[in-house]
């Protein structure tokens, strides 16, 4: 690797300069150091300064002061004015470069002066090239296949490993042991540290002594085909560049899959609709998912999903509600869409009878009315029911959907005699039972 430098031919160019001075210093019409009188002369007439760095340029002879322009002010600003022999400039970078035919190309820069007699030098030699990490050594060379019809690999792939090479130009020259940060601006890469261990989303290298520096960056698997950008800096100048490049990714279906995409539920018995709940995973989309159910009976956890593939759960508690083909509904980052059908059936076996209940639940008997009638309804509804009552002064006869309640009171009369005594009737059809509060006075008078 060699090292380009400029310094033998501007340490020449200076010699020639003091020489033709110091011949004009002796006789013959010279032009004295202060630049007043004599020939203008305008120094270096030919060189390559490179952008950020001082650029110095010298005259002498003439009459002051002198006026100066330059053809690219943008790239290589000068005074318009000065008294005085020498001024320094620092270049800006060129806008374009090529490295197709394997040089550089730089921008040209023609400088003129103007002494108070309005004589004139120009100096149509000079040239700024490019410099600093803006420069001509960035390379990618990765693991992904090649593309259908390509010859080449691209500089990156969804799951895939690539290799930066790095050669960042310091005033025209490779310069090693220089210390460079790598920052990811956007895209989902992790940068690895030699050892293959990540280092998250930023690196620092240092450059070898043919002053090159490799950094190797992993990409996220199944993320879709999208720009990555990462900025390089100088950590000792600062000085940084954002580089860019197309990670190709997985391709993204125009629809969601959706696994799986169709539930059913069944009831217990001939009058319930099914109930539950069930899960379901969302592939070939760009997170964030979204799902949002059409039936408000059916409920969605968790409403948004930002994993890859989204999980998404869902829960019917409603029994006397069958559906149809209801539907959730779930989208992507990009609107692509999706949907889930969910059936709830009754099923085939015969329900269970309905509870036994006696309406009223208590009843209150008096002397002026020592009987009623409960009605008896639900159960099996297919025979007579059975009364048992828990106070002897009481009795119950049960009979085909009722039953009557009598208390027989220890002494006639009809004014009722407290405190009142509490107690129980219990019916049955046989498979179930119900429980009937009684009341009655102590005795009559």
């Amino acid at each position: 690797m060699k090292f380009h430098s400029l310094r033998t031919s501007l340490a020449g160019s200076a010699f020639a300069f003091a020489a033709a001075l110091l011949l004009g210093s002796c006789g013959g019409g010279g032009a004295a150091s202060n630049g007043t009188g004599g020939n203008l002369f305008f120094e270096p007439v030919s060189a390559t300064f490179y952008a950020g760095m001082p650029a110095t340029l010298n005259i002498a002879g003439g009459r002051w002061p002198y006026r100066l322009s330059s053809s690219d002010p943008g790239i290589f600003p000068v005074p318009s004015e000065i008294s005085a022999s020498s001024f320094t400039v620092i270049p800006g970078n060129p806008g374009v470069f090529d490295t197709s035919n394997g040089a550089v190309s730089a921008q040209q820069v023609t400088v003129t002066v103007i002494d108070a007699e309005n004589n004139i030098q120009r100096t149509t030699g000079l040239q700024v090239l490019q410099n600093f990490l803006t420069g001509y050594g960035l390379s990618y060379t990765s693991n992904c296949p090649v593309a259908n019809g390509g010859t080449t690999s691209p500089p990156g792939c969804a799951g895939g490993e690539t290799l930066v090479r790095l050669t960042p130009t310091f005033n025209g020259a490779l310069v090693g042991l220089r210390t460079l940060k790598i920052e990811t601006e956007r895209g989902p890469i992790t940068w690895l540290f030699p050892n293959g261990q990540p280092a998250g989303n930023s690196i620092t290298l240092t450059t070898d002594h043919e002053g090159k520096a490799l950094a190797v960056f992993r990409a996220d698997s199944g993320v879709p085909t999208q720009f990555v950008i990462f900025r390089v800096t100088d950590v000792e100048t600062g000085v940084s560049t954002e580089q860019s490049f197309i990670l190709t990714g997985v391709p993204i279906a125009a629809d969601l899959e959706i696994i799986p995409n169709q539930f059913t539920f069944t009831g217990p018995d001939t009058v319930t609709c099914g109930t539950g709940s069930a899960q379901f995973l969302v592939f070939d989309g760009v997170p964030p998912y979204k799902a949002v159910s059409s039936f408000g009976e059916i409920s969605v956890n968790p409403t948004e999903s930002n994993d890859q593939p989204g999980k998404f759960s869902f829960n019917i508690s409603d029994p006397n509600t069958c559906f149809s083909k209801a539907t959730i509904i779930v989208t992507d980052s990009r609107l692509a869409r999706g949907t889930v059908e969910i059936d709830t059936k009754a099923g085939s076996a015969t329900p269970p009878p309905p509870p036994l209940r006696a309406v009223p639940t208590s009843v209150t008997l008096s002397c002026a009315g020592p009987q009623q009638t409960v009605l008896v309804v639900g159960g099996s509804g297919t025979g007579t029911i059975a009364a048992t009552a828990s106070d002897p002064a009481v009795t119950a006869v049960g009979g085909t959907g009722n039953v009557t309640i009598t208390w027989t009171p220890p002494a006639a009369g009809v004014t009722d005699v407290p405190p009142l005594v509490s107690s129980s009737v219990t019916v049955t059809d046989g498979t179930s039972t119900a429980t009937i509060g009684v009341r009655h006075p102590t005795s009559c008078l």
